[in-house]
Parts: structure tokens; sequence; C-alpha cells
């Protein structure tokens, strides 16, 4: 429901039986599958042609402190292509802990994620191009 997904696992003793079982939060960052999304939006980009369906869940992942947005920041064909996948996505209201309808899990961490500070990406290729070497 947030940019955090939960982790559970059961820890065993020695003749098979469960001694205990334990539950964490881990924050999602990012995959190499996410990395190749970017690659791909980037050769896009410099090509000059369409940027094809990205992932709705690259689009949340943060990236070394970075977002889409933020690698992105210059590239309107990047936004647009986002805009487009997001008015063609249904968000259902979901229900939280106390049954309550509440709004799209999806779009409470599209939020968080525009509102993520990053730092100062700089305005060069060369600096691009490290981001996306990370595969």
């Amino acid at each position: 429901m947030n940019l955090l997904f939960e982790k559970k696992q059961e820890r065993f003793i020695e003749n098979g039986k469960r001694k205990y079982y334990i539950s964490g939060m881990l924050y999602r960052t990012f995959s190499e599958i996410d990395l190749y999304e970017l690659t791909q939006i980037s050769k896009s980009v410099d090509s000059h042609s369409k940027i094809a369906w990205i992932d709705p869940q690259s689009i949340l992942c943060t990236y070394e402190g970075h977002t889409i947005f933020s690698i992105f920041f210059d590239t309107i064909a990047v936004y647009e292509q986002i805009i487009t996948q997001l008015q063609e996505m249904e968000f259902p209201e979901e229900e939280d802990f106390n049954g309550i309808d509440v709004e799209n899990g999806y779009l409470r961490r599209l939020y968080r994620t525009l509102y993520l500070p990053t730092g100062d990406f700089l305005h060069s290729k060369l600096t691009k191009a490290k981001m996306l070497a990370m595969e």
C-alpha cells in the first residue's frame, strides 16, 4: 500500500517444527528489470522514437535517490507516456484495515514518489548514462 512491501518468513528448529514467525517491511527501490525499463526509455528518447509502455512498478521505484521523474526531468515525452498510461488504468478504492474505503494503494505510492525529495541531477548525458549503466 506504500513504498514499503512486507516480507514474511518462517523460522524452523531442527525437528521441522516452526519455532517462530518474523515479519518486516522492506523499502521498494529497484530491480534489474526496472533498470532495463530506464535503458529502453533512454534509447527511445535518444532516437526520438515513441516511448513504449512503461511498467507501472518501475514508475514508482527509487533509483539511488532519484525517481523516473528526476532522471527524465527534461524529457516531456516520458511524462506524456506516463500520463497516457495512468489515464488508461483503473484505480478502484480499497479497504483499509478498519474496512473503510480509501484511495487506491498505487495512487498513494505515486503521490509519495512524486513528492520524494531527490538530489540535483546534472544536465549532462554523461550523468544520465552513469545512472543507466548500473544494470
